[in-house]
């Protein structure tokens, strides 16, 4: 039994709860009925990318699985990966976390792309419209791009509890407006740690560690407004070239 034939078989009955036995799936399932709950056995692994189309979905891992990426179309999903010890890797094939919808949380799973892949993808991408996304205390291992890139269109982002061991691009990248990044780490960025980029409005920085930067640790770029830097510890100091923005009480020799 593939899991694509689930889906198929209980979707035509409307919402169901699905649980998915131990073992290894050769397949990219797509869950696209509204409402489906699926329950995840410790230990499974899915070779192929995971696409959330529906509303309202629920994907809940079991320790240490192991998946090959998650693509979030649908609006209103919840995916727990039970531990840092599920992972998904998007290798050198694709982003390990797409989030192009709306209302979606992610929590307690690890995520990481190929380090030196040459293939420019992200740990987590919002790539799109997605308005209100919440991801929080998750482990990006490695990234052969920015280990979190948010682009304009996507508003209302809250990254809380985010840790970042390493990747070959930047930390943290938001072109999006009104970002929240929360308690975060970012460690071993190749290139800035974080930066609020052009059209990053109304974003805010707030008691974040940064460590290990290969470029500066907090950059808020000229045209990215009226955005708050407080309260972080950083490896060096942080450059605001808004002139409309709230810097302050940020310690940039913590950690050196």
């Amino acid at each position: 039994t593939t899991l694509a034939a689930g889906e198929t078989a209980l979707g035509d009955a409307g919402s169901y709860t699905m649980l998915v036995k131990s073992g290894t799936y050769a397949e990219s399932p797509t869950i696209s009925t509204n409402d489906a709950k699926i329950v995840v056995e410790p230990g499974t692994d899915i070779q192929g990318l995971i696409t959330l189309s529906g509303s309202n979905i629920s994907l809940i891992f079991g320790s240490g699985c192991d998946i090959d990426g998650i693509l979030i179309t649908g609006s209103d999903c919840y995916i727990n990966g039970g531990g840092w010890n599920t992972i998904s890797n998007g290798g050198t094939a694709r982003d390990a976390l797409n989030i192009q919808g709306s209302d979606n949380i992610v929590e307690n799973i690890a995520l990481q792309t190929t380090a030196g892949g040459g293939s420019d993808y992200s740990g987590i991408i919002l790539p799109t419209t997605g308005v209100r996304n919440i991801v929080k205390h998750v482990n990006i291992i490695n990234s052969d791009a920015t280990a979190i890139y948010i682009a304009t269109g996507s508003t209302h982002t809250l990254l809380d509890g985010v840790f970042i061991s390493a990747c070959d691009g930047r930390g943290i990248q938001t072109a999006g407006p009104t970002t929240r990044i929360v308690s975060c780490y970012v460690g071993n960025a190749a290139s800035d740690s974080i930066q609020l980029a052009a059209t990053g409005d109304n974003s805010s920085v707030i008691g974040c560690m940064v460590q290990a930067s290969g470029g500066t640790s907090i950059d808020v770029v000229g045209d990215a407004e009226d955005c708050v830097v407080v309260g972080n510890r950083t490896d060096g100091a942080v450059n605001d070239a808004s002139g409309t923005s709230t810097v302050a009480s940020n310690e940039s020799t913590a950690l050196s």
